[in-house]
């Protein structure tokens, strides 16, 4: 007898988490007894995902509630450590003044349209630049972290004071007279996309305050985080957010808990709201327009092998190496030129992206054309159409036999798709 044995294998697919949320509150000397923020006290805490990321998300705080003693208090708070399931922070107080509580809401995100800077703790409060890697980043929000106030006022407000396609800088505006008193500063830079915020400005608060009855938006976080203090450091600061929900709206407050009114730091906010979910893909560039040229040039011996004009940008690679090039969202087709030297027994062969949501024969255009003693140099016209309206992220590289254009995107992950590949090759 034969027995036929089945075995049934059970695949299991690991669903990854994209995005989480929540409120920390283990900063608390009230319900943690051990949680005595001074004299050089330091804690590490570990806050849990809800789920596990595919990597290591990206790590936002936005400060919710203060309860610190008056001058010479410094509270310091970082995050230390990422994983696919948690993120460390580490709180620390180095005087003798002592914090209380410190709530704050954290945002974890894996998506390479949000990048995240950290300039946490900082004892020398200057201007900083940070070089950022996505060109259609175009919103900066900056969120205060961390503070330490010495025995006067303080009166500060953070700002970007530049933006490029590369690189942005955050600056600190003061009060010249009380600059003495503000010691340690931290805070994070989030960049992300102009499609991903809804932008409600900054507010500057004086006193407790609550807001009218805010939309709620779909896949979008309301944040406010703080980007400057107005404190006459007199007092205490006992102040909070808090916030009221209905099926579609939202409303906040911020308010102190003490009898004082002095009590009350005066800070500036930011009311925004920033996608956990986005709508606009960025694609490569379609080319939509392809004229090719042959001839037989007699200055060809004095010219270089790969010749590549970008005349939308006035730019012109004619040796070898790869190069970087960033065209600007206003520029629409973008238009390239590429020469190449042609000798007998030899084909140029060029491949072009053509359909981004295409397979098979119908994503590239691919042409080829042989040399032969009459014709020694082929070139490509082309235009380059945008998938949509931003910048495009160009890396080139040039060959003595080959000339290529990948385009980096950044979407949900970062990558690059190759537009155009032109190889001579033998016949």
């Amino acid at each position: 007898m034969i027995y036929l044995i089945l075995s049934i294998f059970y695949l299991s697919v690991q669903s990854y988490i994209t995005y989480d949320s929540g409120t920390y509150k283990g900063l608390d000397l009230y319900t943690q007894s051990s949680f005595v923020c001074k004299n050089g006290y330091s804690t590490t805490k570990t806050i849990s995902f809800s789920g596990t990321f595919e990597v290591a998300p990206q790590v936002f705080i936005v400060l919710e509630l203060f309860d610190m003693q008056e001058s010479n208090t410094d509270f310091r708070l970082q995050i230390s450590t990422i994983t696919t399931t948690n993120f460390n922070i580490i709180a620390s107080c180095t005087t003798s003044r002592q914090v209380f509580h410190i709530d704050f809401n954290w945002y974890a995100i894996d998506d390479k349209r949000i990048e995240v800077f950290n300039s946490f703790n900082m004892d020398t409060i200057t201007s900083k630049q940070f070089i950022h890697e996505n060109p259609n980043a175009e919103i900066a929000i900056i969120s205060v972290t961390s503070i330490y106030y010495g025995s006067g006022a303080i009166d500060f407000k953070l700002f970007v004071s530049e933006f490029t396609t590369t690189s942005i800088t955050v600056d600190i505006n003061q009060d010249s007279n009380k600059a003495v008193n503000l010691k340690q500063l931290g805070y994070q830079l989030i960049l992300t996309t102009n499609d991903a915020v809804s932008d409600l400005g900054l507010r500057t608060l004086t006193s407790s305050y609550t807001s009218p009855a805010l939309n709620k938006l779909t896949n979008k976080w309301l944040m406010l985080p703080i980007v400057g203090f107005n404190y006459l450091n007199t007092l205490m600061i006992v102040q909070k957010k808090t916030y009221t929900t209905t099926a579609s709206t939202i409303t906040y407050s911020f308010s102190k808990w003490g009898s004082n009114p002095l009590q009350f730091a005066g800070v500036t906010i930011r009311e925004i709201w920033i996608a956990y979910i986005f709508t606009t893909e960025y694609k490569a560039l379609q080319c939509s327009f392809v004229r090719i040229s042959q001839k037989y040039d007699l200055e060809q011996l004095t010219k270089p092998k790969v010749y590549l004009e970008i005349p939308s940008v006035n730019q012109v690679y004619s040796t070898v190496g790869d190069f970087s090039l960033i065209v600007d969202k206003s520029i629409s087709p973008v238009q390239i030129v590429l020469h190449l030297k042609c000798q007998k027994d030899k084909k140029v062969v060029g491949q072009f992206n053509k359909c981004n949501n295409c397979s098979g024969s119908q994503k590239q255009y691919v042409f080829s054309r042989n040399c032969n003693s009459n014709i020694n140099q082929i070139s490509f016209y082309l235009r380059f159409t945008p998938y949509v309206q931003s910048y495009q992220k160009l890396k080139i590289s040039i060959l003595d036999t080959s000339c290529s254009i990948t385009q980096v995107l950044y979407n949900q992950i970062k990558s690059e798709e190759n537009i155009l590949n032109v190889q001579i090759l033998n016949v």
